[in-house]
């Protein structure tokens, strides 16, 4: 399945890269930054909130390269599937990407990457991820992105739906 999903990813950065010809006026670079808020899928976290960054680069007019880094605490499920009484878990997750614009505003995004345990498990674990979004504009050069994806965590670490609402510099 990894190499299923670096072979896609590949084929869509090289096709991207691919559209771009001499002489063409792309968007500018961009920095989003806002919270995250993780909802678990059978798993021993019952929820998870954060903080995230990412930077956009553009190779055409509908294709980015992104790079992102995050900061998540999840929560652990007692027996009976209640938040117990454990400090949370800390992650972070940092990730390379593609972003592909559908329409004007309306995103797709893909990224892999690693995510990396601070406090208990202090291995590495295997992310890959796929949302959509919409860039709401708050301004000629900046705007509200907001955006829910689904991510997996190695094989057995984590899956879930993540919501997003960052701000969005443009530079």
């Amino acid at each position: 399945m990894k190499k299923l999903l670096t072979l896609i990813f590949t084929i869509a950065c090289l096709y991207a890269k691919a559209q771009t010809t001499e002489g063409e006026s792309y968007s500018s670079k961009a920095l989003t930054i806002g919270p995250e808020f993780n909802a678990t899928v059978k798993s021993i976290y019952k929820y998870g909130y954060g903080a995230a960054a990412k930077v956009e680069w553009p190779i055409t007019s509908e294709a980015e390269v992104t790079l992102s880094a995050a900061y998540n605490r999840y929560f652990y499920k007692n027996s009976d599937g209640y938040s117990s009484a454990w400090p949370p878990a800390v992650f972070i997750p940092v990730k390379l990407g593609s972003r592909f614009f559908f329409v004007d505003k309306v995103y797709g995004d893909l990224d892999l990457g690693a995510s990396i345990g601070t406090n208990y498990d202090k291995q590495a674990a295997f992310i890959y991820e796929f949302g959509v979004g919409y860039i709401l504009p708050a301004g000629k050069h900046s705007g509200l992105d907001v955006g829910i994806r689904y991510e997996r965590w190695g094989k057995t670490v984590l899956k879930q739906a993540v919501l997003k609402v960052a701000y969005r510099f443009n530079w």
